[in-house]
């Protein structure tokens, strides 16, 4: 019984793990800009970008690290 326990928490452990790795994968497309050293790259669309970025002095920009080029 404890063995079948100490499985199941490893087997979740590591479920837990692969699935931070892939959030921590995913490029999004814009990114919202509050200043010279403060980009976050976070949005999917330009709409939720310019939402976020609503009322405050911030601007929406295209996420430099991905390749645009190929689409």
């Amino acid at each position: 019984m404890r063995q079948l326990l100490l499985t199941t928490l490893v087997a979740i452990a590591a479920l837990g793990t692969s699935f931070q790795a892939a959030d921590a994968a995913v490029k999004y497309p814009y990114c919202i800009q509050l200043g010279a050293d403060n980009t976050q790259c976070s949005y999917k669309t330009l709409k939720q970008c310019r939402a976020a970025a609503a009322g405050l002095d911030a601007d929406c920009i295209r996420n430099p690290k991905l390749d645009f080029s190929r689409a």
